[in-house]
């Protein structure tokens, strides 16, 4: 006995929807993987979620230039229920989404490099600290110099998140 079918209408519970369309997109996104390895074909496939989130896949080429090649074609062979008649509006989309893109990217590694300093700052208050309790061996390590180091990586961390938040 097989799965039985189900009825097509909308999940209403918003968890199960999600796990399905994330099980459904991958599934979607494999088969067209599919399609453009065996068949040697250009597939160009976008889809956005409730969420608003993107989700691209192209075959050998990329998205934009299946989309191009596609509104390049004259409007009789684009389809009856899909005629593109600006072509100008779609090519400046494209574009403001591969910049969009590129924006996205360029923020993340920033962020892994803020990190990065953020810890090697750390790291050297440590040594600071280490250095601090071989002269004063006798003495607890100066509450003052600590206070002083502590103001310094809350401050810098500050900027950091300012400099996140401007990007």
């Amino acid at each position: 006995m097989g799965k039985p079918k189900l009825a097509m209408k909308k999940i209403e519970n918003k968890d199960a929807r999600h796990v399905a369309f994330s099980k459904r997109r991958q599934g979607l996104i494999k088969k067209a993987y599919e399609i453009s390895t065996l068949c040697d074909v250009d597939v160009a496939l976008i889809v956005f979620s409730s969420s608003g989130t993107l989700y691209t896949f192209s075959g050998r080429n990329r998205v934009e230039d299946v989309l191009t090649r596609f509104v390049d074609l004259p409007v009789k062979e684009q389809g009856p229920s899909i005629a593109i008649h600006n072509k100008q509006d779609l090519l400046a989309t494209l574009a403001n989404l591969k910049n969009e893109e590129l924006q996205a990217n360029n923020i993340t590694n920033s962020e892994e490099l803020i990190t990065e300093e953020v810890s090697k700052c750390q790291d050297r208050l440590e040594t600071m600290r280490r250095y601090l309790s071989f002269f004063n061996k006798d003495q607890p390590i100066n509450s003052h110099l600590l206070d002083e180091r502590r103001n310094c990586i809350n401050e810098m961390i500050w900027r950091v998140r300012e400099r996140k938040v401007n990007l």
